[in-house]
């Protein structure tokens, strides 16, 4: 019994660092994807996001610009929350990470406008 347990116990811890492995690679984004626009550190200063296709592509390209600015997600920053704003006839993308304690909080803002799947 004590066997069985152990195993079960060692698979399990197997398949979650495989799972923390994954979420920590970087992201590649398909070069016809750019960044212009500002800093993302307002709506009027957002990035804006161009050249996407699919879903996952927006979602990696907006993880990817984080990264480039503050390290691996999910071990240097996090998702703290994430939200769709109607905003001046845009589009926006609002993501607040927080990085190592939770008293440091960001909220980066995305143009997502030209995103085919958002619709007006």
């Amino acid at each position: 019994m004590k066997k069985i347990f152990l195993i079960a116990l060692l698979i399990l811890g197997g398949c979650a660092n495989r799972q923390t492995m994954k979420t920590e690679q970087k992201q590649e984004i398909p070069g016809r994807i750019q960044f212009t626009g500002g800093s993302g550190d307002s709506y009027e200063d957002a990035v804006v996001i161009t050249g996407v296709h699919k879903q996952h592509e927006g979602l990696d390209a907006e993880y990817s610009f984080i990264s480039k600015i503050h390290g691996l997600k999910n071990r240097d920053w996090r998702v703290v929350g994430q939200t769709i704003v109607r905003e001046k006839g845009s589009i926006f993308d609002v993501i607040e990470i927080t990085l190592g304690s939770d008293s440091d909080r960001r909220i980066y803002y995305f143009d997502v406008t030209a995103f085919p799947w958002k619709k007006k």
